[in-house]
């Protein structure tokens, strides 16, 4: 996905995403903030990430509540801005 509209749809819902670390998917999560960003292919980080959320409730909900913060700031006009400005330079 160029931009990354299902990784948006997650974090409104308050959803911490676990993502590989390619294309617009970077523009949209601070790792290790509001979701983690993992090397294309490094599956032991991946589990990492996924296991520290599963077990650390406190946690999982505190980084679903920034993603949520950071989601809210992305219309479609900034999305599609950040999509023609940095994606396609």
């Amino acid at each position: 996905e160029t931009l990354g509209f299902v990784v948006l749809e997650s974090m409104a819902s308050g959803v911490p995403v676990v993502a590989a670390r390619a294309g617009g998917i970077v523009n949209l999560i601070d790792d290790g903030e509001d979701g983690y960003l993992c090397e294309p292919g490094d599956e032991e980080a991946y589990l990492a990430r996924l296991v520290t959320l599963r077990e650390d409730a406190d946690f999982r909900a505190e980084m679903g509540r920034r993603a949520r913060r950071e989601a809210e700031r992305w219309s479609w006009e900034a999305a599609t801005s950040v999509l023609r400005n940095v994606q396609y330079e």
